[in-house]
C-alpha cells in the first residue's frame, strides 16, 4: 500500500515521524492529541487511538498485522483515515515547517466599532450594557464622523459596526452612514425598527444587517423581546431579503431558551429560505449589566449545552449556512486580539476591545496617538509575557485568554485567568469544532 497525499507518499515499511512533543486527551469520549508547539491537533475515535498507538512504535505494515492480530475491524481503513488526519493537519515531525507566526499587530488594519447610543426600545434580561434602563445618551455624530476620518486616514477604508443600545433610535444614524461610505458597514440591530420607511436608506450604505434573537419560536422570543415583536422581525427580514442585503442571525443561547433554539432553528431556517445569511450562536454570557440579576444558571448544564449547539451547527453546515470555527491550526496566536480593534463608545471613551474594562483613551486623543497605543498594548501583553502560559499545551491556541477579562478579574491584563476547568473548556470546544 502507498498512501498519497499531495507531495506524501509513504510506503508500508515507513514509519511516521510523529512530533518530538505532543499530549493526549480524553475528551468527551475522543482523544485530543495537541502538538502545542505548532500549533496542531488531531480528534481520533477510539479505533482510530488504538492504530495511532501502533503508528507511535511500528511502520505502516507492521501497524495493519499488530492492528489485526489485537481487533477485530479493518485495519487499512483506520490506518488511511488516521493518516489522513495527521498529513492533513501537519501532525507529523516536519509538519513544523507550515507553522506561521500571527500578522504582526503594525500590519493589521483595524476594524470600528461605533456605539451610538445606550437607548434601546427593548429590554432583554441578558444585555451586558443595560441597555435601555440607565440615563440615556446619544453620540455626537459629528464628533464621530471628524474622528473616523481621522483614523481613516493613517488606518484606510475597514469595517465598521454600528451598534448600541439600537442604533437606529439615534435621530442621525443616517447622516452617519452616509459619511462611512468606502467603509464595510454592518449594522448591529434588534431588528423591529426596520421597516418599508427605512429600509432604501439602510441597504444603499449597509453591507451587513446583524439581528439578535434568543427564542426561534414567537413564544420564546417575545418571552425576553417583548409581545407584538415577532411579526415585526419576521417582516425586517422579508425587507433585508427584499433589498439582498447579507443577514447575519445573532441568537444567543439563555437558560431558558436553548431547547427552543435545538428544536425550531433548522425550520426557521428554511422557512426564511435566504442564501445570504450567516448564522452565529454565542454560548458564552457576560454575567454583567442586567444578566446578573435577571438570568439563573443554578441548573443550567453548560457542557450539555455545548454539545446540543454543536450537533445543531452540524445540521446548520448540511444546508449550505456558513459557520466559523473559532481556532486556526498551525498558526502561533500570540495576543487574544487586545489593539485590532477600536471601539469608540457612547460615553466619549475609545476601547481596544468590544469588551468593556477600565482601561481606554479619551476621545479626543489624535488618531496618531490612538493607533500607537492600542499597537503598544497588544505588544505588552503576549503570551511571551505570561509566565503561567510558558509550559502549557494551548499556549499558541487560547494566547493567554481574553486580556480585558483577565484585567477584570486579576486585576492586570497578564494575570490570566485559566485554571483546570477553564481549559477543560477550550479542549471541549476543539473536540466538537473538529466534528463540525
Amino acid at each position: 500500500m502507498i498512501f498519497t497525499d499531495n507531495d506524501v507518499r509513504i510506503l508500508e515499511s515507513e514509519k511516521i515521524e510523529l512530533p518530538t512533543k505532543y499530549t493526549i486527551y480524553k475528551i468527551l469520549s475522543q482523544y485530543l492529541i495537541i502538538a502545542p508547539e505548532y500549533p496542531t491537533w488531531i480528534v481520533l475515535d477510539s479505533d482510530e487511538y488504538n492504530m495511532f498507538l501502533l503508528l507511535e512504535i511500528a511502520n505502516l505494515s507492521d501497524s495493519i498485522r499488530f492492528y489485526n492480530d489485537k481487533f477485530n475491524k479493518n485495519a487499512t481503513v483506520i490506518l488511511e483515515k488516521v493518516l489522513e488526519k495527521i498529513f492533513n493537519h501537519n501532525f507529523y515531525k516536519d509538519g513544523y515547517k507550515n507553522t506561521q507566526n500571527e500578522e504582526n499587530i503594525q500590519t493589521i488594519q483595524k476594524n470600528i466599532h461605533i456605539n451610538l447610543t445606550n437607548d434601546c426600545n427593548m429590554r432583554c434580561k441578558h444585555c451586558f450594557v443595560n441597555a435601555g434602563r440607565i440615563d440615556k445618551k446619544y453620540i455626537d455624530t459629528n464628533k464621530i464622523i471628524q474622528k473616523v476620518n481621522e483614523i481613516t486616514k493613517l488606518n484606510g477604508y475597514t469595517s465598521v459596526v454600528i451598534s448600541g443600545g439600537e442604533p437606529l433610535l439615534h435621530k442621525d444614524i443616517f447622516i452617519l452612514i452616509n459619511s462611512l461610505k468606502g467603509h464595510k458597514i454592518t449594522l448591529f440591530t434588534n431588528g423591529i425598527l426596520i421597516n418599508e420607511k427605512n429600509i432604501n436608506k439602510i441597504a444603499s450604505a449597509v453591507s451587513e444587517i446583524q439581528i439578535s434573537l434568543e427564542g426561534i419560536s414567537k413564544e420564546a422570543y417575545e418571552t425576553n423581546r417583548g409581545k407584538g415583536n415577532y411579526e415585526k422581525i419576521l417582516n425586517a427580514i422579508k425587507l433585508i431579503k427584499s433589498q439582498n442585503i447579507k443577514l447575519i442571525l445573532a441568537i444567543t443561547v439563555l437558560p431558558d431558551t436553548l431547547d427552543d433554539i435545538c428544536n425550531n432553528l433548522i425550520n426557521f431556517i428554511k422557512k426564511i429560505n435566504y442564501q445570504n445569511l450567516e448564522i452565529r450562536i454565542n454560548n458564552d454570557i457576560e454575567m454583567i449589566g442586567t444578566a446578573v440579576k435577571e438570568l439563573n444558571f443554578k441548573n443550567y448544564d453548560i457542557e450539555h449545552s455545548d454539545k446540543a449547539i454543536f450537533e445543531l451547527m452540524k445540521k446548520i453546515i448540511k444546508l449550505g449556512i456558513p459557520s466559523k470555527t473559532t481556532k486556526q491550526q498551525n498558526i502561533k496566536f500570540k495576543n487574544c486580539g487586545i489593539g485590532t480593534s477600536i471601539v469608540i463608545d457612547v460615553d466619549g471613551k475609545i476601547y481596544p476591545c468590544s469588551k468593556f474594562g477600565s482601561y481606554s483613551l479619551d476621545i479626543d486623543k489624535n488618531a496618531d496617538e490612538i493607533l500607537n497605543e492600542f499597537d503598544r498594548i497588544n505588544r505588552d501583553t503576549s503570551i511571551d509575557a505570561i509566565r503561567k502560559c510558558e509550559k502549557c499545551d494551548l499556549k499558541y491556541i487560547c494566547s493567554g485568554g481574553c486580556r480585558i477579562d483577565n484585567l477584570k478579574l486579576k486585576n492586570n491584563m497578564i494575570n490570566t485567568i485559566c485554571d483546570e476547568k477553564y481549559k477543560k473548556k477550550i479542549m471541549q470546544r476543539l473536540v466538537c469544532e473538529w466534528n463540525l
